[in-house]
């Protein structure tokens, strides 16, 4: 099964917070039950920007249902400078790596700013 292509647009100095279901190309639902989530975004040069879970929290809200979340603090997203990254989030289950979903991860520059 090929991964999801999705492209991501948050905002530099903001939380970004997405809901996600991990489906098969017929759209049914995959359990992730046995599994666990890994994620990381890199510039065009391969250098790691997030990850993780360092950086990055990947949360799964309903196993069965292929249901997660993926999670990143404002105070984490004030520090990535605005452009357009890569990214993509892997299913792992033992030795199994599945690639769920990638594509851009686009941040658009912060205007108000903390005084």
């Amino acid at each position: 099964m090929s991964a999801g292509l999705y492209n991501i647009s948050a905002e530099q100095g903001a939380t970004y917070s997405e809901a996600f279901a991990y489906t098969d190309d017929a759209d049914v639902a995959i359990d992730m039950t046995s599994g666990s989530l890994r994620m990381q975004i890199r510039d065009d040069a391969g250098v790691l920007i997030l990850s993780y879970p360092t950086e990055i929290v990947l949360t799964i809200t309903d196993a069965v249902n292929g249901l997660f979340n993926i999670n990143i603090l404002a105070s984490v997203m004030e520090g990535v400078v605005a452009g357009d990254y890569n990214y993509d989030v892997e299913y792992v289950n033992g030795v199994v790596v599945e690639r769920m979903m990638e594509g851009k991860f686009c941040v658009k520059a912060d205007i108000t700013k903390a005084l």
